[in-house]
């Protein structure tokens, strides 16, 4: 994912021009989404099964790459076709978001895992 929503961009630009601090709070939680948004307006996030936005941990970035760090994923999926996701602080600030390499389809009843280092953050 690598597109920042205008709520972040703004609160990034404060940090850097020194006009207001800000620390997302933890932890981060990851959605799907079966269409994207844009910088302002949330995608259509997955519903039903056993569906539910999953905590995230992502270690240092290294060239301008944060990678989560732990194994985590999505269980009892609903029969959807996921394009996406979206990355959320724990206040429900919606911070980034985007495509992911290839739609996920699942039926229902299916599991999305995520091995360490499968969700890749930059910004371009």
């Amino acid at each position: 994912m690598s597109s920042l929503t205008v709520t972040l961009s703004g609160k990034l630009l404060d940090l850097i021009t020194g006009n207001a601090a800000f620390a997302p709070q933890l932890p981060l939680h990851l959605a799907l989404v079966t269409e994207l948004g844009d910088d302002a307006t949330p995608g259509i996030e997955v519903a039903g099964g056993g569906y539910g936005r999953q905590v995230v941990t992502f270690g240092p970035q290294a060239n301008k790459v944060a990678r989560n760090n732990a194994a985590f994923g999505f269980t009892a999926m609903p029969e959807i076709s996921v394009v996406g996701g979206e990355l959320y602080d724990d206040s429900g600030l919606r911070m980034l978001y985007g495509p992911f390499s290839k739609i996920i389809n699942c039926n229902d009843g299916d599991d999305i895992p995520f091995d360490v280092g499968a969700l890749a953050l930059t910004i371009a």
